[in-house]
């Protein structure tokens, strides 16, 4: 199977259509029609099945298309890494960001690597790390910046990284209340309304019973820190987040933590997450995405004040 054959099964399987398909590649029907059999006689098995509603893949035509997303994947970063050899130059980078780690390290980490003589390519795919893991798997992602997997639940052929830990917090806006200078008292907690970033429903529910009551007010729960934020910020409610998620804010003091440590230690419930690095171990990682993790781990370096804990790569 030559490169030409890869790329034209990838045009069938990803459009489900033979005509567009075609269009794509700048090519007849007859030609890419003659093209996909020929690929089928030499591997002995159907890849598509063609029907009235277009074309799917059989059994043996899914294994050939993860197949063949990999080998696409490998060129595109071959090419980019002969690129970005000629002194970084240019190059492409592929990286996937879910939305809860610190987005500012990987956002001074690109900054540091775009200069005015380069002319970089970089692509950030955000999702969760389970809707991200099977693009880095079939090589579309270059490496994950992303809580990291525990030892046993580690995929194979992937390996990672640690740059720091992220703690769960509480927060309330500048302003709030409950920072008038009285010692907090665990029940009053349950006195505010309370927007929680999805995830920490174990820490909410170990509140919950230390209160000894329901809360009384409304709870929001929300996957987007944005949302989490700008709710905080311009109401009463106590934020149930991740670090790393209002580690701006904190810094600007738009948001402040309270503090009951005294009374409950958080990470007893919620143990701090680890941050790291997620890469695949069966292939070489490019040359301008080695070049970026170099500056992701210099970032790290210079909030290490901010962080909780730094571990060298």
């Amino acid at each position: 199977m030559d490169l030409r054959s890869v790329n034209r099964f990838l045009a069938v399987a990803e459009l489900g259509s033979l005509n567009k398909a075609a269009q794509r590649l700048n090519l007849s029907q007859p030609a890419l029609s003659k093209s996909i059999q020929m690929l089928e006689y030499a591997f002995g098995v159907p890849l598509l099945d063609r029907g009235p509603r277009g074309i799917t893949l059989t059994s043996f035509g899914e294994a050939v298309f993860d197949h063949a997303r990999r080998i696409a994947a490998e060129m595109r970063k071959m090419e980019s890494d002969i690129k970005a050899i000629r002194t970084l130059g240019s190059g492409e980078i592929n990286v996937g960001a879910p939305l809860g780690p610190d987005s500012r390290t990987l956002a001074f980490a690109i900054l540091r690597l775009v200069t005015d003589e380069r002319r970089l390519t970089i692509n950030i795919a955000n999702g969760t790390r389970s809707d991200l893991i099977r693009p880095l798997l079939l090589g579309d992602l270059d490496f994950l910046i992303a809580t990291l997997f525990e030892p046993e639940d580690l995929p194979p052929d992937v390996e990672q990284s640690e740059l720091y830990l992220d703690s769960m917090i509480l927060v309330v806006r500048a302003g709030h209340p409950m920072l008038d200078g009285h010692q907090i008292e665990l029940n009053e907690l349950a006195q505010y309304p309370w927007v929680v970033l999805t995830g920490n429903r174990d820490l909410e529910g170990a509140l919950r019973k230390l209160v000894g009551m329901e809360f009384k007010r409304s709870v929001l729960r929300s996957g987007s820190p944005m949302f989490v934020k700008n709710i905080l910020q311009k109401s009463e409610f106590i934020g149930l987040v991740r670090q790393d998620a209002v580690r701006i804010e904190l810094e600007t003091g738009s948001l402040v933590e309270i503090d009951i440590s005294a009374q409950l230690d958080i990470h007893e419930f919620v143990p701090p997450q680890k941050v790291g690095l997620i890469f695949r171990s069966d292939v070489s990682i490019p040359v301008a995405s080695q070049a970026l993790i170099q500056e992701i781990t210099a970032a790290t370096r210079a909030n290490s004040g901010a962080l909780t804990k730094l571990t060298e790569m």
